[in-house]
């Protein structure tokens, strides 16, 4: 009997926090970490299925990738901006994370400028625009090129360069019709 109530408790206990974090995240910037969290409870501890959980149409995808020059991971890096460029304006939520990028070995640095110049020399800017890159001090500069009018890449990347990092996540915002290249 004793163990029942415990558990009948639990399950209240449970359910209110779900209640409570779907109120709380309902709105505003938070919404999608709302619904997944609300998901996760609904689905994995009540063991229910619900509309909202439903997985969207593009899939996160984690790519191995083992670049032999900074040349191929700028450009790793372009294909993928641009891919979620693609698909990820069309879905559902403020934040679309289309690929994780595990790098296997690094082959040196490679900034936003070298991945604009790639852009721009396989004419990718036609699809993905970068007008404004961020220097290695992280100031924003106009590109001495033409990779079009817009700034739709947002270099969120730690020291403004990548080396070291294992981790590149490709994500949509769409709140600023952005890319995000985070690592």
């Amino acid at each position: 009997m004793k163990g029942l109530e415990i558990e009948a408790i639990f399950v209240i206990v449970i359910v209110l926090i779900s209640i409570s974090l779907l109120i709380l995240f309902v709105s505003g910037p938070l919404q999608d970490l709302g619904r997944d969290v609300f998901c996760f409870f609904y689905q994995n501890v009540l063991q229910q299925k619900h509309e909202a959980c439903k997985p969207s149409d593009i899939s996160h995808k984690t790519e191995n990738i083992s670049p032999s020059t900074r040349e191929e991971l700028a450009r790793y890096i372009a294909a993928y901006s641009i891919a979620c460029w693609q698909k990820a304006r069309f879905e559902k939520g403020e934040y679309v994370t289309c690929f994780s990028l595990v790098l296997e070995k690094s082959p040196g640095e490679i900034t936003e400028y070298d991945v604009t110049k790639i852009m721009e020399s396989e004419e990718g800017c036609k699809i993905l625009e970068n007008s404004i890159i961020k220097d290695r001090n992280g100031n924003e500069i106009s590109y001495n090129g033409s990779c079009g009018d817009e700034d739709q890449i947002d270099w969120n990347v730690y020291g403004n360069y990548i080396k070291d990092q294992k981790l590149i996540l490709i994500q949509y915002n769409k709140k600023s019709n952005k890319v995000v290249i985070n690592a």
